[in-house]
């Protein structure tokens, strides 16, 4: 059975490196067939926003609100430097290697942007004005290491000397980055399809001179043919267009059916080098989904936004043209009586505070004067249409601002009675397609560094990401070992991502705001559960880990997660140690109240001995006063008593 011509030709395309490289050449030519009309259009929207007309022969006069919508959308999509948030997918408070697995991730991938070594930055920023302009931005991801040849010395018997293992050399990894590069829009091709999706492969031009080529490529890099542009005349160099070193155009092609890459140049009867997928990534691409605008799923080729206001734009421009020219035609000018030359001395040699003489003033008054002999330009008929022109003009861009989504507070404008909340909430919603642009490109940012995130987790060493991550100076240090083990194996539990409000222009007010309120909330926690944990230590650990559930849903709060899992910690141990139970507070109150009424009786009854033993003193010393008069009583009747008897024994002798 006879074949058909496209089936002799499929036959050809077969695994051999000449049979790739006449595949290649199909593709690619289909490939450029269909992105053919989008590149046409594309450079037109580039020389129309940096108002280039080197090569138009039109002159008209323009109004560029395209450039100027564009710095408006670029500042407000790409207002500073991105930060990257790494979460666990579910964020329990116990799992602490994950959380700290998480920390490390995001320390590595943060660093690398402040520090700006992987071009992170640039590229977001070259990928947004391709999608602001061509309606496509795309950036890629890179591994790079290097490795340097080593000694390794022979193993000897401690006994004998003999050797046990010979010397060796050995490469040995010195290096590794992984890197974010921005592409070109006009250096990557692609299979014709409908979606992303069903793209087959993609390509990624990048221009080597013979150099490079043997250092890549080996000997066939010797035989690749270059675009030769070498030239002595200096006139005909012209910046890229015409470098003039000749270069040959290598083109990476990553094949997601066959999962490989393939290195192609046009023209070249074979393919330079064929590898099998080299980052074993999920996806397999290098790169997220572009950012594209206005697909559809006829096709995937993307529409700039420039060609959907197009007629708008140009509209604006004719009516820009016929203003200025009605502009310029306004000034002093007239037809007048040839007869009367003074008339023409009256405007162009009159001094101030001059008058002109006219001779046959008679016949010059007869004829009207100056109002008869002079017709002016009719200049209100020109301002009325200059008028009618500017209105017009300011009614066709509220219509692009309407198609475009520019609103008018996006460009500084508002009612003079809004208030500052007002322009607040207007400024961050006053457009739907706005916030959907933000998402879209925080999308992208986002998977760009998930794509760098696996790659770390699947290349660099255990070392590497434990010095990197200065996880060693941090309280977190003592599960650093797990985390390893964990972004190592299973580095899609995490979640990474680059929020729209972390690239976009910062609203530090919502941010403070958002800050007091969740202060707010832990100090109203605090109230309730602090007179619980005094009451019951006990409880102390597990309404701490609450409060860390709810500080773990909070931007920012992993950042803290530390320190309550000491805090929980100090407490889980203070709930040990042994506790002395506490009395019920009714019993303690009825003990209370029977020590004061004890207190009170030992109060009355040392009152009452105090009272007995001032009585009995009291007595006492009325007795001892008795018993004291009684002795002088009795001493002093004796002495009366012995007198008398010596008075009668001596008579008379009391005058002795």
């Amino acid at each position: 059975m006879e074949l058909f011509q496209s089936e002799k030709e499929e036959q050809k395309l077969d695994d051999s490196d000449k049979g790739k490289a006449l595949r290649w050449a199909l593709e690619f030519n289909s490939a450029r067939k269909n992105l053919e009309s989008w590149w046409s259009i594309s450079e037109e929207i580039v020389m129309r926003y940096k108002d280039d007309r080197s090569n138009s022969t039109d002159k008209s006069k323009t109004l560029n609100l395209f450039t100027s919508n564009i710095e408006t959308m670029r500042s407000m999509l790409f207002g500073k430097v991105p930060t990257v948030d790494v979460a666990r997918r579910f964020a329990d408070a116990k799992d602490d290697v994950a959380r700290v697995g998480a920390e490390m991730m995001e320390r590595l991938l943060n660093t690398d942007i402040e520090y700006g070594t992987d071009g992170y930055t640039a590229a977001l920023e070259s990928a947004l004005d391709d999608r602001l302009l061509v309606g496509m931005g795309n950036a890629r991801v890179i591994y790079n290491t290097k490795f340097e040849q080593q000694e390794i010395p022979a193993v000897l018997q401690p006994d004998t000397g003999a050797v046990l293992v010979e010397a060796y050399v050995k490469d040995v990894k010195v290096s590794e980055d992984v890197v974010v590069e921005y592409v070109y829009w006009k250096d990557q091709l692609w299979s014709p399809c409908r979606t992303f999706n069903d793209c087959r492969w993609w390509a990624f031009k990048t221009p080597m001179n013979r150099e490079k080529l043997i250092e890549r490529f080996g000997d066939k890099g010797k035989l690749v043919p270059l675009n030769s542009k070498n030239s002595t005349n200096m006139d005909n160099i012209d910046g890229l267009k015409n470098d003039p070193w000749s270069r040959a155009d290598v083109w990476e092609i990553w094949d997601k059916d066959r999962k490989c890459v393939e290195w192609y140049v046009d023209g070249y009867h074979e393919i330079l080098d064929y590898k099998k997928d080299t980052l074993e990534l999920e996806g397999f691409w290098p790169f997220p989904k572009p950012m594209f605008a206005h697909l559809t799923t006829s096709s995937l080729l993307p529409v700039p936004d420039f060609k959907i206001a197009q007629d708008l734009y140009k509209e604006i421009d004719t009516l820009t043209s016929r203003i200025v020219m009605l502009e310029q035609a306004i000034s002093v000018r007239g037809v007048g009586d040839k007869s009367s030359p003074e008339i023409k001395r009256l405007l162009n040699e009159a001094a101030e505070n001059e008058i002109i003489l006219i001779e046959n003033w008679s016949m010059f008054a007869e004829k009207g004067g100056i109002k008869g002999v002079i017709d002016w330009l009719p200049i209100e008929q020109i301002q009325s249409a200059i008028a009618t022109l500017t209105q017009v003009r300011q009614e066709t861009m509220g219509l692009l601002y309407q198609v475009t989504g520019m609103s008018d507070i996006m460009r500084g404008q508002s009612a003079q009675r809004a208030t500052a909340t007002e322009q607040s909430i207007k400024a961050r919603f006053a457009s739907v397609r706005i916030q959907h642009f933000q998402d879209e490109f925080a999308r992208f940012a986002s998977d760009i560094q998930s794509i760098k995130a696996k790659v770390i987790s699947k290349f660099f060493d255990p070392e590497t990401i434990y010095e990197r991550s200065n996880i060693q100076y941090t309280p977190d240090a003592r599960y650093a070992e797990q985390a390893i083990q964990l972004i190592k194996s299973e580095i899609p539990s995490y979640r990474v991502s680059v929020k729209p409000d972390s690239v976009s222009l910062t609203d530090y007010a919502a941010l403070k705001q958002e800050r007091t309120e969740v202060l707010q909330s832990i100090g109203g926690f605090l109230q309730v559960a602090g007179p619980i944990m005094q009451m019951q230590p006990a409880m102390a650990p597990h309404l701490m880990r609450v409060m860390q559930w709810m500080i773990a849903g909070v931007r920012g709060g992993d950042e803290v997660e530390s320190i309550f899992d000491e805090a929980i910690d100090q407490a889980e141990e203070a709930a040990k140690q042994p506790q002395q139970q506490k009395p019920d507070p009714r019993m303690q109150a009825e003990q209370m109240k029977m020590q004061g009424a004890m207190m009170q009786i030992k109060a009355e009854n040392q009152s009452r001995m105090q009272e007995i033993q001032a009585e009995t003193m009291s007595e006492a010393m009325k007795q001892k006063s008795q018993a004291d008069n009684n002795i002088r009583e009795t001493m002093a009747s004796e002495q009366i008593k012995a007198r008398m008897a010596m008075d009668k024994t001596f008579p008379g002798g009391s005058n002795d």
